[in-house]
């Protein structure tokens, strides 16, 4: 019987649900490569959050309306910016959404 090889999945983090969306959507931790931070996004209405301590709609943006390069943040880069306290709950590559 052979074994199957052990892959490195990539995980992914997200820290609540979105406010905004009533707790439809899950608050992914996106890195803005255009302007070197990190973000909170939703997966279900597309706000953003820029402080995670502050999850209110006087602080969202909707982040269809900027045009910025981003990707979903991996722990390396969660930690480069001191966000480690908020990447509560992992997800493995295969079950992320589709920003």
């Amino acid at each position: 019987m052979q074994r199957s090889a052990k892959r490195n999945v990539t995980k992914y983090f997200w820290y609540k649900t979105c406010p905004i969306c009533r707790g439809e959507g899950r608050l992914f931790i996106v890195e803005d490569q255009s302007n070197k931070r990190l973000y909170l996004h939703c997966e279900e209405c597309s706000s953003g959050f820029l402080e995670p301590t502050n999850l209110d709609g006087k602080h969202s943006f909707l982040t269809l309306d900027l045009n910025f390069k981003y990707s979903l943040a991996e722990h390396n880069v969660i930690s480069k910016y001191g966000w480690e306290s908020y990447a509560l709950n992992p997800v493995n590559q295969e079950v992320a959404p589709k920003l």
